[in-house]
């Protein structure tokens, strides 16, 4: 199983990209997100599931024709379909800009409901995407990380760790890079 997962941060300005990707690849399953349009382009022997609703967000999940997934939800931040060994989920998890008031309780919110999300499931869960976290000061772009503003609050960090931990999840760059200083933007 391939599953490729990229924040294109505009799907139209990507079209080529992406079918060059598919093209060369041949992944069963690609996750985009930061869509920024419900209008998503057809690709060969693709399947395409997505959700906009706003110049900001957008998740689209392109599934290979043959491999049978069930949609089972989406809001423009998460896209979720069904396999037969795992579940999906394709996020552009909210961003807590203190800036924009109620972002940072959407955020709250978003953090709480998936991992209750994953602990119902019976299955394995699988989550890409851009899940706008700098987990530790290693994932940060920055020498120094920054603090107290969004994707580097303590509690977003906290909360990650929840997630890790009590879903028994693994960060899978972590894991194949434990020295690296990278982000994955």
């Amino acid at each position: 199983m391939k599953i490729i997962s990229w924040n294109v941060a505009g799907i139209k300005a990507r079209a080529n990209e992406i079918e060059r990707l598919m093209q060369e690849y041949h992944p069963d399953i690609v996750c985009l997100q930061k869509t920024r349009t419900d209008k998503a382009p057809d690709f060969d022997v693709y399947r395409i599931y997505v959700d906009c609703v706003d110049r900001w967000s957008g998740v689209a999940t392109y599934v290979r024709s043959g491999l049978e997934g069930n949609f089972i939800e989406s809001d423009s931040h998460h896209l979720i379909l069904d396999f037969d060994e795992f579940v999906l989920v394709n996020a552009y998890v909210p961003y807590s800009n203190p800036k924009v008031s109620g972002y940072i309780e959407r955020r709250k919110e978003w953090d709480k409901w998936i991992v209750e999300f994953v602990k119902r499931q019976t299955k394995p869960v699988i989550i890409c995407g851009d899940l706008n976290i700098v987990h530790t000061d290693m994932d940060s772009f920055y020498s120094s990380c920054v603090r107290n503003t969004g994707c580097y609050y303590q509690w977003e960090r906290d909360d990650f760790n929840r997630l890790l931990s009590e879903c028994k999840l693994v960060d899978t760059f972590r894991r194949l890079h434990p020295e690296d200083r990278a982000y994955t933007y």
